[in-house]
């Protein structure tokens, strides 16, 4: 498995802050739409529609040391605070991401089985269920 981080460039496309609505639609309940949207998500990729999807929701703590590529990933959350500490709501979120990643975190994963996976994620194509995930706004 590929321990690397990989950032896609936004390619001069139109940037979406902190307080995007689509964001925002999502803050007020974060728990419930994050299940809402996950199990969805899979929902639409089954892969056999004679057997159930299932979706793993699993919550554990990762010491830091054994985060892949934590010191790429370090430069990039720096990166993100420097390159928006002109906005308050992004450089308070920025500077408690880099608090946050320190001795060890709290990682939810979440997991499906019988659906197609996300389609595109090796190759970042746009158009692909990834880049509609990740990418693309709608």
């Amino acid at each position: 498995m590929d321990d690397k981080w990989r950032f896609i460039s936004n390619q001069n496309s139109v940037i979406n802050g902190i307080n995007d609505a689509g964001i925002e639609t999502f803050t007020a309940n974060i728990v419930h739409s994050l299940v809402r949207e996950s199990i969805q998500n899979s929902l639409d990729a089954q892969l056999d529609i004679k057997k159930p999807v299932v979706v793993d929701f699993s919550q554990f703590i990762l010491d830091i040391k054994k985060f892949p590529d934590k010191i790429n990933f370090k430069k990039t959350l720096q990166k993100c605070y420097e390159s928006n500490k002109d906005e308050e709501d992004a450089k308070v979120f920025f500077e408690n991401a880099l608090k946050v990643f320190s001795k060890e975190l709290c990682v939810m994963r979440i997991s499906d089985f019988n659906t197609l996976g996300l389609l595109g994620a090796d190759t970042c194509e746009k158009g692909s269920p990834w880049s509609r995930l990740v990418k693309e706004n709608g």
